[in-house]
Formats: C-alpha cells, sequence, structure tokens
C-alpha cells in the first residue's frame, strides 16, 4: 500500500499490496451465521461524509430526553442510536476507539491491535485501568473476523468515524451485531475532541477528570522540559517501510507546542497531516536537533538505522532519536497525556 501521508494516518500498516484500491477483498467472504439487530446505527448523510474527522458539536451538553436505555450521539460525521450503557463492547482498532470507551467506562471484552501486534491491548494508556482485552483478529490490518467478534456477543461496537466512511470493516455485517459508535479525532484540538464526544455520551465528569490530570502532568514537567527542549528544532515522524514519513500536524505535535516547543514543520491547516521522505530526501532532516518517531515494529526501526543516508542525518549521528509506540498517531486525553513521558525520554537525552 502506498505510505502517503493520508494512508499514514488513516490506514493500518503495510496491507498486502493485492488490497491497494480494492477494500473488497480485504474482508473476509463469509457471512455471519446469525444475525442480532440492535438499535440500528443510522446511515451516513452526504454532511456527515463530507465533514472532517475533528467534532463539529460546539458546546456539546450533557444528552437529555433520551428515549429507554438508549441514547442519541451526533458528532463528527456520526448519526447513531447507540445503548445508554453497553455492557460488553468491542473496539476494532485498538487506539482511539479503545481510548474513547475506556474514558467512557464501557466494559471492553475484545479490541484489535493492528498497530502494535506485539504489544499487550491498551498498554499505551495511562491514567486509568486498562483490563485484559481479547485480541479481535484483524489480519493484515483490514481482515475482520467477524465470526470471533459474533462469538464475542457485543452489544456496542466501536472504531474511528473515519473507518466507518470510507467502509473499511464491513458496515452492514458488523451492524447486525450492535450498533457502531464512530470516534473522531482532532489533531489540533484534542481537548475539545475528547470533552465534546464524552459529554455527549453522558461521560463529561470523565473527560473533564482525565483533562485535568493531563493539565497537571503538563504543569509538573514543564520546567524540565522546556529548560532541556526549549529552542531545539524537533521532528515527528513514522517508520513506513523504507522510507520515513514526517508529520506535519498530530496529537503529538499539539502537545509538544502546549509545552512551549518548536516542532518542525507543523502546518495545522495540512489535512494529509504528513509527507513521506524518501531516503535520497533525509538532508531535509538536518536541521533537526530531535527526532521522535513511531515505529509500528522494531525490527522496521532497526532497518531505518542501517541505512547510511539515515545515519548521516545530524540527529542521528548525535544520538538524539526517541522511538516511541506506534500508537501515537491518533487519540484523546489518554493519548495526549502518555506522549508527556516520551517528551520527557528526549529531554533525557540533554540531561
Amino acid at each position: 500500500m502506498p505510505t502517503t501521508a493520508p494512508a499514514l494516518r488513516r490506514t493500518p500498516p503495510r496491507p498486502p499490496d493485492a488490497l491497494v484500491g480494492d477494500p473488497e477483498r480485504a474482508r473476509v467472504t463469509h457471512e455471519p451465521t446469525r444475525r442480532r439487530f440492535g438499535f440500528g446505527a443510522g446511515a451516513l448523510t452526504l454532511a456527515g461524509l463530507l465533514a472532517a474527522c475533528g467534532g463539529t458539536t460546539e458546546g456539546a451538553a450533557e444528552p437529555t430526553g433520551t428515549a429507554g436505555d438508549t441514547i442519541r450521539y451526533t458528532y463528527g460525521g456520526a448519526d447513531r442510536v447507540l445503548p445508554r450503557t453497553p455492557r460488553r463492547a468491542v473496539t476494532i482498532q485498538g487506539r482511539m476507539d479503545l481510548e474513547l470507551a475506556l474514558l467512557a467506562g464501557y466494559p471492553v471484552i475484545g479490541s484489535g491491535n493492528a498497530w502494535m501486534p506485539g504489544a499487550r491491548v491498551g498498554s499505551q494508556f495511562q491514567g486509568i485501568t486498562v483490563p485484559d482485552i481479547a485480541t479481535v483478529g484483524l489480519g493484515d490490518g483490514l481482515q475482520v473476523d467477524y465470526e470471533q467478534i459474533l462469538r464475542l456477543d457485543p452489544d456496542l461496537i466501536v472504531m474511528p468515524q473515519y473507518g466507518y466512511e470510507v467502509d473499511w470493516y464491513g458496515n452492514k455485517r458488523l451492524e447486525q451485531m450492535a450498533p457502531i459508535l464512530g470516534v473522531s479525532e482532532d489533531p489540533v484540538d484534542w481537548r475539545r475532541a475528547s470533552t465534546e464526544q464524552l459529554t455527549l455520551l453522558g461521560r463529561g465528569e470523565q473527560a473533564r477528570t482525565h483533562v485535568a490530570a493531563y493539565d497537571e502532568k503538563l504543569a509538573r514537567l514543564r520546567p524540565r522540559l522546556t529548560d532541556r527542549l526549549g529552542g531545539r528544532r524537533i521532528v515527528f515522524g513514522v517508520v513506513a517501510g523504507g522510507a520515513f514519513s514526517v508529520w506535519t500536524r498530530s496529537i503529538t505535535m499539539s502537545v509538544a507546542r502546549e509545552v512551549g516547543l518548536e516542532p518542525m514543520f507543523w502546518n495545522a491547516a495540512d489535512e494529509n497531516n504528513s509527507f513521506e521522505l524518501s531516503l535520497e530526501r533525509f538532508d531535509r532532516l538536518a536541521a533537526a536537533d530531535v527526532i521522535i518517531r513511531q515505529a509500528v515494529e522494531p525490527a522496521e526501526a532497526a532497518a531505518l538505522d542501517a541505512q547510511p543516508t539515515w545515519q548521516r542525518i545530524p540527529a542521528v549521528a548525535n544520538r538524539k532519536v526517541v522511538t516511541m509506540d506506534g500508537r501515537y498517531n491518533a487519540g484523546l486525553v489518554l493519548t495526549a497525556t502518555g506522549f508527556l513521558d516520551v517528551l520527557a525520554r528526549a529531554a533525557d537525552l540533554y540531561a
């Protein structure tokens, strides 16, 4: 699959080339062996399809007047009827979908983990108890094991809203099992995205609690971070096959800016969020003092480290490179909180 900037933000790593441009081939062919129609997720409107992934509901209020044990959820292109208090939630990707479910206090019984298959599901999150969660098979990242999910008998399925919009995971089949909650991100204003979505789900207090915990941690770490990293040029990126893609807009960069740091290539208006550098263009990183990179597999980072053109980058030659969890390229308040520790590791390079 191409490693263009949009793909790096929205697609799981390294699906087989045969799947490029043919999402139907990325799904298994069998239908679920039984059907259980839940609360009926509504189809996306044209406006919803055109909406950005970030939230669109300003000044969200706690839901009122909902009927029975369901709730109407309208946000970032999603317009669904959901169970107010789900008892068996399954998350598809294991990133911001799992994050929102955990923040909301949903009992999560299964989750995909395509971005970090070698790590424990949910281990990237701090400040919250992550139970033992069954790993839901996603094959190469897009092939959903529908029968496994069916056996888990969920009453709510959670996935990124953009995954729903492009129908990566087989919406029709999943909606036969349970209603789908689409989670939206906002790389620039993750606070709003976190708070508004949880408020609409009736969990506004949880949002305020975790944002306050982030603010406390930020205040505690900021003197150390600004003392050691202030004024230094920091590049954010992701190891992608034999290349390196540079972030221009991400939650990690937004957190760094809140600290008072200077991410190189920052562009709040760049909806692509990143651009790819081939081996021959690594000279564009010559001005960086520090490189903070994501890597899904340690072998990928090791392969990049072995490239002579990578080794010639001054920050690399000076051992000013930090490799972080591959799941940190999209998220909400828990992702932001955990990333502060990555910045602390970068600061320790100058201890």
